[in-house]
């Protein structure tokens, strides 16, 4: 049976660290990561649009096997609508990648429950986030919830920061060249 993981996201834009954590997360045992970016992100009003972010996501992880980008029908990810897309397509053996950062968050998830039974979790400490802190967020959502932390490779590396404050040397150059190209995150 493959093992795939799932890394939904904005990836706005995407950096060395998310796909340092998904190179990190094929030696857990999965046999590919799949990125999943979202057309419009909850809590995030302005994104680059879509199209670019779907370019850049496929820039950074064509040197990369085991990594690859799908596109989902709806704008968002939801456990209603997505996960059985996701089962569909890729199986029952789904671990869904994310930061610590997001994990904290599950709780206010609709139908978390749901992903829970059928999804394992592997979660990157990012920041101050700690083991028992992810432990505690986790089991709020769901009490058999199976996950595994991991040290983020990048724990302060952040796309906001990226957009906000141009650090491009944490992008890959391919996607450092696109954004440059298309004239995305500068000020």
């Amino acid at each position: 049976m493959t093992r795939v993981g799932i890394y939904a996201g904005t990836f706005d834009p995407v950096h060395n660290g998310h796909i340092a954590f998904a190179q990190e997360a094929l030696k857990t045992g999965l046999d590919r990561v799949v990125f999943l970016p979202e057309r419009m992100p909850r809590s995030k009003p302005s994104v680059t649009d879509y199209a670019h972010r779907v370019a850049m996501l496929q820039l950074a992880v064509q040197d990369h096997p085991g990594l690859e980008v799908a596109q989902m029908s709806h704008d968002q990810f939801t456990v209603g609508h997505t996960l059985p897309e996701l089962r569909k397509q890729f199986g029952d053996d789904l671990t869904l990648l994310m930061g610590s950062d997001v994990a904290a968050t599950l709780v206010n998830w609709q139908n978390v429950e749901t992903l829970l039974e059928q999804t394992a979790l592997l979660i990157a400490l990012r920041r101050d986030h700690t083991q028992a802190d992810v432990a505690l967020n986790v089991k709020r959502a769901g009490q058999n919830a199976r996950f595994v932390c991991i040290p983020s490779p990048a724990p302060h590396t952040s796309s906001r920061d990226i957009r906000e404050k141009t650090p491009h040397n944490q992008l890959h150059p391919t996607v450092k060249n696109y954004a440059s190209q298309h004239a995305l995150y500068k000020k």
